[in-house]
């Protein structure tokens, strides 16, 4: 049956309470049918030992109370007889299931604790939301065998019927012998023990419904009744087709047995194609069992000793699956910081693995700056990739490494070429001097704070698009780390060397801008300016950095320092949006929590002072840069934590605001540099 096979295959604690459960019924069962005294002792200890499994056994001695009353009213027991199997019942669980017991009436509340939590009836609602809930339940775990069933990957094929159609349709053929036969005692203990077993899931919260996991012990009783049906059909074909002395018996009993095993083959072979095709190739299982933290693990123990860092998204980071299989990840698994990963300050070769959920839009950013990178499968073949996988080796990044330059030479000869620095020996420009050259980079920072910027003689920086320096002439400005868009234009002259020279905090001298701080720049724009701040703001300024993109889900507290609050707390995005056409744009914020979009200084949208899952709202915009502004304040302790920025242009589909249209404000300029 694939739905024991599914829970077979996990280490799960449910998978103990079919087993506990058919143990204690079946020395139960014997025991009524010799009626022993030690059979009816030994039944008690089988009850017992159950109580040692999942939770949801509690029931049964109920069940099995229920079916030794029955059985002794229907059978007329003497008094003596039914006080004598039930102590001796009784008294066999209870010392078997005596820790357990002691546990529960000492610990009350940490005994039920999870059942308490998964409890309708102990639901913060009215009443009668709670009689509307539990008949919905009912009805869904009715249908559940032959309809549709648990939608939880983990359990089932999401959705599914929890049977095969022939092994449906032979439990509701069992059931109805079961029921036509209720004055058996055998038919009482297994509508008991599958009204016990659906009981479980029924009271339990209507998100779940319905739950293959707490009703996981009616499982042998499914294939009981199963069974039962498939025995009592063929026995009626064999009886069909030998009334007229036609066939011999024994030929129908052979094609009735072969019928039997075509038919028990049939449903195993149907359930192992569901749970080792259609499940395996299905996105709703794979996302259901940690496929990030497996990739991880499966990484580091395939790369061992062999790559330089694995960055994941702060879900999948840190992993306690792959932490067990890879003992000493942690020093290696970091979690993806887009103002310090992208682009990627190391030498490689370093794995990225971004949920597609949560970070699509981070992911692709990473496929924006690195183009080249392989592309690691994240989900089934065929369907929509559950996680964004990046493998950046050492020669991609090499190949993103330094600045674009762009050299016209004075006998007229155009190069462009990429170099690591923009630094010019005598003899290191590959035209005729003088030339004219821009040289274009994306400058990483790994701090917010002072820097100081000095362009060679007859050079232009501009940062962010703003003039920064000019002549040799320094200037100080105040950057937040992350991606910054440099451009340096100017003429080399024949004569001495020449770079463009930083200080960048807590540096005492000038020096060439770092090779380590310069990449290749991607197509567009770099993204905006956040301020993150604790609500309300005390003490330390805000945390600066640059985003690539409006778009993310705060598992995490976005703030490392311990004296900070770190439930309450709000963050600002400034900058500039370039608009790729004049046209009426369509923008909305998928958020938990408060948010407010400004563009050009003018309010779109706003619930900075009320409650909304989404805010929508358009606005008419010429083509080119406008000032935007978004405003996010987490100011409930409890709940999620998201902001997602999307915009609509004008002929276009719905989507995040990709960073290539989105652009940090100027620097801060805060004086000449010495």
């Amino acid at each position: 049956m694939r739905w024991h096979l599914d829970f077979s295959r996990l280490a799960f604690n449910p998978i103990s309470l079919p087993l506990a459960a058919v143990v204690a019924f079946w020395l139960l069962a014997r025991a009524m049918r010799r009626g022993r005294w030690t059979d009816f002792a030994l039944a008690g200890l089988g009850l017992g030992l159950g109580l040692h499994a999942y939770t949801g056994y509690r029931v049964m001695p109920f069940v099995a109370l229920l079916v030794l009353g029955y059985a002794a009213l229907v059978q007329r027991w003497p008094l003596a007889t039914f006080a004598g199997r039930t102590g001796l019942y009784l008294g066999g669980a209870v010392l078997i299931g005596l820790p357990v017991v002691i546990f529960a009436l000492q610990h009350p509340a940490d005994y039920n604790a999870r059942t308490v939590q998964t409890l309708i009836l102990a639901a913060p609602v009215d009443n009668a939301v709670k009689v509307q809930q539990l008949w919905e339940n009912l009805q869904k775990h009715v249908l559940m065998f032959t309809v549709s069933g648990d939608m939880n990957g983990r359990h089932n094929l999401p959705g599914a019927p929890m049977l095969d159609p022939l092994s449906g349709g032979l439990v509701v053929f069992g059931l109805g012998l079961v029921v036509l036969r209720a004055r058996d005692w055998r038919s009482v203990l297994l509508l008991a023990w599958a009204g016990a077993a659906l009981a479980s899931g029924i009271v339990t919260l209507a998100f779940e419904a319905p739950t293959a996991v707490r009703t996981i012990a009616i499982t042998p009783v499914l294939a009981i009744l199963a069974g039962l049906g498939l025995v009592v059909l063929l026995d009626r074909f064999v009886a069909l087709v030998t009334v007229s002395r036609v066939v011999i018996r024994w030929r129908a009993t052979a094609l009735a047995a072969a019928m039997g095993v075509l038919t028990i083959g049939w449903i195993g072979l149907t359930n192992l194609d569901t749970f080792f095709n259609r499940q395996m190739n299905d996105s709703g299982t794979w996302a259901a069992f940690s496929p990030g933290q497996t990739m991880i693990a499966k990484t580091a123990l395939d790369n061992r000793g062999q790559y330089e860092t694995i960055l994941g998204s702060a879900t999948l980071t840190p992993s306690v699956e792959a932490a067990y299989l890879v003992p000493d990840l942690q020093a290696t698994l970091q979690v993806f910081d887009p103002a310090r990963d992208l682009p990627y300050r190391g030498r490689g070769p370093a794995f990225v693995y971004l949920e597609a959920e949560h970070d699509q839009a981070l992911a692709d950013e990473v496929a924006r700056f690195y183009p080249d990178a392989q592309r690691l499968p994240g989900g089934p073949p065929g369907a929509a990739e559950i996680i964004n996988g990046f493998r950046l080796d050492p020669v991609v990044l090499d190949d993103h490494r330094g600045g674009r330059a762009h050299y016209r030479g004075a006998d007229g000869v155009v190069v462009e070429r990429q170099e690591t620095q923009p630094v010019w020996e005598p003899t290191s420009a590959p035209v005729a001097l003088p030339a004219e050259v821009s040289w274009q980079a994306a400058l990483a920072l790994d701090t917010t704070g002072e820097y100081g910027f000095r362009a060679p003689p007859g050079f232009e920086l501009r940062l962010d698009d703003a003039e920064i320096a000019s002549g040799d002439k320094g200037t100080r400005v105040r950057l937040a780390r992350g991606t910054h868009s440099l451009a340096l234009t100017g003429t080399v002259k024949p004569g001495g060397p020449a770079s463009l020279d930083w200080r960048p905090p807590g540096a005492s001298g000038w020096s060439p801008v770092a090779d380590r701080a310069l990449y290749t720049p991607p197509n567009g724009g770099v993204g905006l300016q956040v301020a993150l701040a604790p609500l309300p703001q005390v003490g330390d300024p805000p945390e600066e950095r640059v985003d690539p993109v409006v778009a993310h889900y705060f598992h995490i507290s976005p703030f490392p320092q311990p004296n900070l609050n770190p439930r309450l707390w709000m963050a600002e995005w400034v900058g500039m949006l370039d608009a790729p056409t004049t046209g009426t744009y369509e923008f909305d914020l998928d958020h938990a929590g408060h948010s407010a979009l400004w563009l050009d200084q003018a309010l779109v949208m706003s619930d900075l002072n009320t409650a909304t899952a989404r805010l929508g709202g358009t606005v008419f915009l010429t083509a080119g840069r406008h000032a935007i502004r978004v405003r996010y304040e987490k100011t409930e302790e409890d709940g999620g934590a998201w902001i997602d920025l999307y915009w609509a242009p004008p002929g276009a589909q719905r989507s995040i605001v990709p960073g290539s249209v989105l652009y940090p404000p100027p620097p801060e300029v805060l004086g000449p540099a010495e």
